[in-house]
């Protein structure tokens, strides 16, 4: 079994050419569909029936029997995160990104993400880097 976790226009490539699943994290339902259509799209492309590509989008479900359980499961868990740690972290990775720990929760700007997609060469960078330049902003967390 061959898993391909990636949404880069090689890494959706390949997926489509010689995956069985494709992990990816798309931020919105809407971006999620339109990530299953192409590579789905791309499985055809590449002469396998689209059904030989499962996709799996990443989510982190809540289950309880009420959602006010849920709520407070999310909480509990959210409450172990150790944003010092997290952070230390981050500004290992970019390294000329000035930021704070109570800043963590703000939306990052143009520049910010500029020095993040410079840094850090992933794709996603990348690709957050030229959403926010087209109008989209994101939050770290």
């Amino acid at each position: 079994m061959i898993v391909q976790a990636g949404s880069s226009d090689q890494g959706r490539d390949f997926a489509a050419q010689y995956a069985d699943i494709v992990f990816t994290m798309q931020p919105s339902a809407e971006k999620a569909k339109a990530f299953y259509r192409d590579v789905k799209e791309r499985v055809a492309k590449y002469g396998r029936k689209p059904d030989e590509l499962k996709v799996f989008q990443g989510i982190t479900p809540f289950a309880a029997d009420t959602a006010v359980k849920a709520e407070e499961i999310k909480n509990n868990l959210d409450a172990l995160t150790d944003y010092g740690y997290a952070l230390q972290r981050f500004k290992q990775i970019f390294k000329k990104l000035d930021i704070e720990l109570d800043q963590l929760d703000q939306q990052l700007n143009l520049d910010q993400l500029k020095i993040m997609s410079e840094a850090e060469q992933s794709t996603t960078a990348n690709k957050l880097y030229q959403q926010a330049s087209s109008g989209d902003t994101y939050g770290l967390c």
